[in-house]
């Protein structure tokens, strides 16, 4: 029988989804001195900054759950590459789904990222990130490293891989300590469906399940 997605903020230090550490990232970010980036690396540091400032402001300004997922939308869809990030997270059960299916699920995984950033906004406590620096990885993307602290917490270090296209940049995964979140969150979505003949059905319905809790107001 498949599992269902763990409650929002159950994983751990090192196992936390996505989601946990984008809504983590509504912080306030202070640019490290240039050491003449070029230009790649400077739309990369402007593009994470910029989708930290937008989460930090929408954090600020809407105490109402619902309107704080709408902007919150807006804010996924200009910055991540969402898309990419869910295609990936399905694992083989993405090759092997119709069309149809497929919809279905990045329609869900899209409202669950969006739910999920916005609810943990509750949680805001005006943290400090410092952009440490940019370097070129695989494929042509980049790594913006910050570096975050906040109130009674550990210091510790978060990487944005920035994937440049034509479209733009894309916020495509996010490193904390050297963990990939994205990679986790395909462990998770394989452990909720696993054992289950029914495609991409049961992730789908667990992301929907979970999205409704996480846009039901306290």
């Amino acid at each position: 029988m498949a599992r269902g997605l763990p409650p929002s903020g159950e994983a751990g230090t090192r196992r936390r989804p996505l989601i946990a550490l984008v809504a983590l990232a509504a912080v306030t970010l202070l640019a490290a001195p240039s050491r003449g980036q070029d230009a790649p690396d400077e739309a990369a540091s402007a593009h994470v900054t910029g989708f930290v400032a937008a989460l930090e402001q929408i954090a600020r300004q809407e105490p109402e759950l619902a309107a704080r997922i709408d902007r919150t939308a807006a804010a996924v869809e200009a910055a991540i590459g969402w898309r990419t990030i869910a295609r990936y997270a399905a694992g083989p059960a993405w090759e092997a789904a119709d069309e149809a299916a497929q919809a279905a699920y990045l329609g869900a995984y899209g409202r669950y990222l969006n739910a999920s950033i916005a609810r943990r906004m509750d949680a805001y406590t005006g943290e400090i990130a410092t952009v440490l620096g940019t370097r070129p990885i695989d494929d042509g993307d980049i790594l913006v490293a910050t570096r975050l602290a906040s109130p009674g917490a550990p210091t510790r270090v978060v990487q944005w891989r920035v994937r440049l296209g034509d479209a733009g940049p894309a916020i495509v995964d996010i490193l904390v300590d050297g963990a990939s979140l994205v990679v986790n969150q395909r462990e998770e979505f394989a452990a909720v469906l696993a054992g289950s003949s029914g495609g991409l059905a049961p992730l789908t319905d667990a992301l929907a399940e979970q999205t409704a809790r996480l846009s039901t107001p306290d």
